[in-house]
């Protein structure tokens, strides 16, 4: 219960960043000017995404003590993965944005059941061997696959319609932020034994994403 609100609330903050984005996304794709554009706020609203995703991984004994009880704290340690695993979603999002431009939705809807089904396998295999945290990592995993498809399908498709190799998005940055979350997610997980160190990184990771979030108004 606990997790599933933090998801639901994460899951929110980026619906409101990709519904704003989407409209800028569709006036600037075919113009090149625009995907300049288009690449550089792509990613920027990932990096201050992804900025607040890992802070909730940082902050996850406070943020659970506020909304749970002290049984519930164990759940610390599967926030990271978990948090991982939403970030995840957002650049599986960003790409579904340029197959929902080109009015291919059927590939989404595939490349989510291809998604799924990973996801069930792995929980049928991780769980017994690890117990319920597992299915954290399990999501972390099939996000990961799922935002890999994404990408490779969007981006073949965008250069079969358009005729170009040009790309919608700077991928190889967006890579990058996709593993510096995972990285900074899983180291974390030691942190939660100091919490001096976890305060000062959750405070840098707090300007970093207001710097990056003033930057994307400009960029707008």
């Amino acid at each position: 219960g606990t997790l599933s609100s933090v998801s639901t609330v994460s899951a929110i903050v980026w619906s409101a960043i990709n519904s704003s984005f989407i409209p800028f996304l569709y006036r600037n794709i075919d113009d090149s000017e625009g995907k300049k554009r288009v690449r550089s706020l792509a990613s920027i609203l990932l990096l201050t995404y992804a900025a607040v995703c890992v802070l909730m991984t940082f902050l996850a004994p406070e943020v659970v003590k506020i909304i749970a009880t002290d049984e519930y704290m164990a759940a610390i340690y599967i926030m990271p993965p978990i948090s991982a695993a939403i970030f995840q979603n957002a650049i599986s999002n960003m790409y579904a944005n340029v197959l929902l431009y080109h009015k291919k939705t059927s590939y989404i809807m595939i490349a989510s059941i291809c998604g799924a089904v990973l996801n069930i396998v792995l929980n049928a295999v991780l769980i017994p061997l690890f117990g319920y945290q597992a299915a954290a990592y399990s999501m972390l995993i099939a996000f990961v696959f799922l935002s890999y498809v994404q990408m490779r399908v969007s981006k073949k498709l965008h250069f079969t319609i358009t005729g170009t190799k040009e790309t919608v998005y700077d991928d190889k940055a967006i890579i990058g932020i996709q593993w510096l979350v995972i990285v900074l997610s899983a180291i974390a997980i030691p942190l939660y034994h100091f919490t001096i160190i976890r305060y000062i990184a959750a405070f840098v990771l707090m300007i970093v994403s207001f710097f990056l979030y003033k930057k994307s108004k400009i960029s707008v």
